[in-house]
């Protein structure tokens, strides 16, 4: 049984194609609540919000046939709670 946990920022063709064939449990892409909080806290190396991006590579990983569990939701409070299970991805 394997399973990973990534930010979910470098999925390129060789990454889908080992997670496709190697993990038996799936990948765990952790998100910090909705776009805009997520996007304060996860910033890429050139400055800007990776939320938007981490959502594309989880439908690329979803569309290959990747097991991707539902996104790890890092929290503060309850607003941010209750925003982050609204989440659809």
């Amino acid at each position: 049984m394997l399973s990973i946990i990534t930010n979910g920022i470098l999925i390129d063709e060789d990454i889908v194609k080992f997670m496709k064939e190697e993990l038996t449990e799936g990948v765990q892409i952790p998100i910090d609540g909705l776009s805009y909080h997520h996007n304060k806290k996860r910033i890429t190396m050139n400055g800007d919000g990776s939320y938007d991006r981490i959502v594309a590579n989880v439908k690329i990983l979803q569309d290959a046939g990747v097991a991707v569990k539902r996104p790890q939701c890092l929290i503060n409070n309850l607003t941010e709670k209750q925003s982050c299970l609204k989440i659809k991805i």
